[in-house]
């Protein structure tokens, strides 16, 4: 669905880390530098690394990607650098949520509004009623030049067919 492409908005995805996973993780991220010495501690943790891009392959700056470790409820943020990668560092076991957000929550609200999306999630405001008379006005003026395009398109293919 539009709302959650990579250029229009949130990305969700779901992944589960357990101290296991982390583990052999970290061993793997280990042993291929040849100099690194294998520890153990209390609390294992892992990094998380990625890089976004569109689905042409190309890459995404700064794009925000959100980590939310769903049974602390907490989060981790960063940010893509020039090549579209990034870093989320010290993660514990745990259930996550990962979300990418390239436009921000502003414009993933107007989106589920124009969409009509309105089972809630992830916004509130996918009818008119819900979404606030600001965000509506904005919207209409923005569709406007649009909806007269489409209004002009129509009534020419009305005229050919009469």
């Amino acid at each position: 669905m539009a709302l959650f492409s990579a250029d229009n908005g949130v990305i969700p995805m779901l992944f589960n880390l357990s101290r296991r996973s982390l583990f052999a993780l970290f061993v793997s991220c280990l042993l291929p530098t040849g100099n690194a010495q294998l520890s153990f501690s209390q609390a294992p943790t892992a990094t998380l690394t990625g890089t976004i891009e569109d689905p042409t392959g190309a890459v995404l700056p700064n794009v925000t990607v959100t980590v939310t470790n769903t049974d602390r409820n907490t989060t981790q943020s960063a940010r893509t650098n020039e090549l579209g990668g990034y870093v989320i560092p010290a993660l514990n076991p745990g259930n996550y949520s990962v979300a990418a957000e390239l436009a921000g929550e502003e414009v993933a609200k107007s989106i589920q509004l124009v969409l009509e999306y309105d089972p809630q999630p992830p916004f509130d405001t996918g009818s008119p009623e819900k979404a606030g008379v600001e965000r509506v006005k904005r919207i209409r003026e923005r569709l406007a030049p649009l909806l007269e395009s489409r209004r002009k398109a129509n009534a020419e293919a009305a005229a050919r067919l009469a």
